[in-house]
């Protein structure tokens, strides 16, 4: 199911200008499949660079490949879909979240969408006013695939033995039904 992206490139170029500055932000942003993009700020905005494409969904008409931001609890980087400059179209298994060893690897955001002040906790960066998510199948599917190059989760792989064993895994910590949820082993650790 493709998730729309609220907030677009456009938007968050903007989201930097106002607050601290560039001082507060990385010039590199890492996400949990080891990927790295140049993260740059001005005192008017940031941008998120990367030469080449990521894997990402297959478009449709009047879509092109892009590079999809989505900030909530985790500060997450996905293929994605674009239609115009102002909505991208993404799901779960294109999208990782940036990676971190401290707070300082963590990107900030100021400006018209407010202050969105990222923390490194449990290695990833994570709003610091968003509670921590309760955990359930979807959460634990991102965990899971997260160390994983996008390349190996595209829609084509879904069903390659290393996804099913994925899969395996949360059916077997993380029933649909929703009587427990844990992290297996194996996947990104999570409290």
């Amino acid at each position: 199911m493709r998730t729309l992206l609220a907030y677009s490139v456009i938007a968050l170029l903007a989201a930097c200008g106002g607050g601290p500055g560039p001082e507060d932000n990385p010039a590199e942003v890492v996400d949990t499949s080891d990927v790295r993009f140049e993260w740059r700020c001005d005192a008017a905005r940031c941008r998120l660079r990367r030469e080449q494409l990521l894997p990402h969904p297959e478009c449709r008409a009047g879509e092109r490949g892009a590079i999809g931001l989505f900030f909530e609890r985790f500060f997450e980087v996905c293929g994605a879909c674009a239609q115009g400059d102002t909505l991208f179209g993404s799901e779960p298994h294109y999208c990782r979240a940036l990676r971190c060893d401290r707070d300082a690897d963590c990107p900030q955001l100021y400006g018209e969408l407010g202050v969105r002040r990222y923390r490194c906790r449990q290695r990833l960066c994570q709003h610091e006013d968003t509670p921590a998510p309760a955990l359930d199948h979807d959460l634990v599917f991102k965990l899971c695939i997260a160390a994983l190059p996008r390349e190996r989760t595209t829609n084509d792989a879904l069903l390659s033995p290393e996804l099913q064993a994925i899969y395996g895994k949360l059916a077997e910590h993380c029933p649909l039904d929703g009587t427990r949820c844990d992290v297996p082993p194996g996947c990104w650790p999570y409290p």
